[in-house]
């Protein structure tokens, strides 16, 4: 039986089924870039601008979208193949990601748990669903979980020169994919201080090579926007999470409801006054301000409501969306898997944070995703936010139930 949980064992099983799964994804996965993806992409590949938005025939620089992922895309225009071509790499890329992503949960695990536990752990995480599916869509989240995954790798172990300098490559790279990672960071490395004070040097190296890495964004949009800003899209998502009609799946623009036809004339407006003070190129900047004002006028002037809303976000977040109105998601094959890991995970937290061997930097990551999120409103993929460290609490729980031989007494 062991050597069904060996390393070698895991790595086969997840070659073998990510060539099944790209097989899958040209028959089934996107094929095109479409929705943001599509502007992001082509405005660069055809324009080398960044931008979603075109104002009078005039492209609009964005600070809308995190800027990696459509870096990432961009990087393979260069290739000159078809779309449909230039799809599928990306998408063979993603799948090949989403397996390492695999190997370094497992190394994690196996840091934490014996390797019999961490393997079986690991395939679950592999074969998630929503995770299994994600590789094969032009969607930021595979990318996204790759660095994640890699940062708890080397956040997780002894700080050496090496783990530091890695350290701060990824967090860069994160903060890069998604905005609200360098709180995250910021917080991390303050707890990382306060439990080890020898690590100051190093995580002044980690902060340093983190800003290399995003200071080319942040110079350039402050030479275009006159701010300090990677991404600026926090008012439109707060929006999106407490429009007039609160919604858990969050609210668009084409909704037709007094607050949105109330928006879309100020937008109107406040294109009018832009161009007639030459600062349409700020136009994002302030369109972002206009939702802010809207959603917490929203809130002031009904905090009950939106405190409720708050809690049913939080539940939709952390164990279902019990209103979630998006295709396929109430296919059994999603959201039981969702109710039984979400279930299985918090039942871990509960009992490692009062047990003894404390997780604190797992719980720091999961109690700030699970706070953060329901601020705004909750999409399927923002599951995949937090699975990894979902996995690595269902280890804390199976654990449990093996210390107390559960399984033995099943048995029997």
């Amino acid at each position: 039986m062991k050597n069904y949980f060996s390393y070698d064992s895991l790595i086969f099983i997840v070659i073998f089924f990510s060539i099944l799964k790209f097989i899958y994804a040209i028959f089934y996965g996107d094929a095109v870039f479409d929705m943001e993806w599509s502007n992001l992409y082509y405005n660069l590949k055809n324009d080398g601008i960044y931008s979603i938005h075109e104002i009078d025939g005039k492209k609009i620089p964005s600070v809308y979208m995190p800027p990696l992922y459509p870096y990432f895309l961009y990087f393979f225009s260069f290739l000159n193949l078809s779309d449909y071509f230039t799809v599928k790499l990306i998408i063979f890329i993603q799948c090949a990601l989403s397996g390492i992503s695999t190997i370094i949960l497992y190394k994690i695990l196996k840091n934490i748990f014996n390797k019999d536990l961490s393997f079986p752990i690991s395939l679950g995480f592999y074969f998630y669903p929503l995770n299994f599916y994600s590789a094969s869509q032009i969607s930021s989240i595979t990318l996204q979980i790759f660095l994640f995954i890699f940062f708890l790798y080397f956040f997780t172990k002894k700080f050496l020169n090496k783990e530091c300098i890695m350290l701060g490559i990824l967090s860069g790279l994160l903060i890069l994919i998604r905005g609200e990672f360098w709180l995250l960071l910021f917080i991390l490395f303050i707890f990382k201080l306060a439990t080890d004070y020898k690590n100051f040097k190093k995580i002044i190296i980690s902060i340093i090579l983190c800003f290399a890495v995003v200071s080319p964004q942040i110079f350039v949009n402050y030479k275009i926007f006159s701010k300090i800003v990677i991404t600026n899209s926090s008012g439109f998502n707060l929006w999106r999470g407490n429009s007039a009609i609160p919604n858990i799946n969050g609210a668009t623009i084409e909704t037709l409801d007094t607050e949105v036809i109330n928006i879309k004339k100020d937008i109107k407006d406040l294109k009018s006054k832009l161009k007639e003070n030459n600062q349409i190129i700020q136009y994002e900047i302030y369109l972002d301000d206009l939702f802010k004002e809207r959603a917490v006028s929203n809130i002031l002037e009904n905090p009950k409501t939106y405190f409720i809303h708050y809690i049913k976000k939080f539940i939709a977040f952390s164990v279902f969306n019990f209103e979630s109105t998006y295709p396929n998601y109430w296919n059994p094959l999603v959201f039981i898997p969702e109710i039984l890991v979400s279930i299985f995970a918090l039942l871990g937290l509960f009992l490692n944070f009062f047990s003894n061997k404390k997780n604190f930097e797992m719980m720091i990551i999961i109690f700030y995703y699970l706070t953060l999120i329901p601020i705004f409103f909750v999409l399927p993929r923002y599951k995949l936010f937090i699975l990894p460290i979902y996995f690595i609490y269902i280890g804390y729980f199976i654990s449990f139930l093996i210390e107390k031989n559960f399984f033995k007494e099943t048995v029997k």
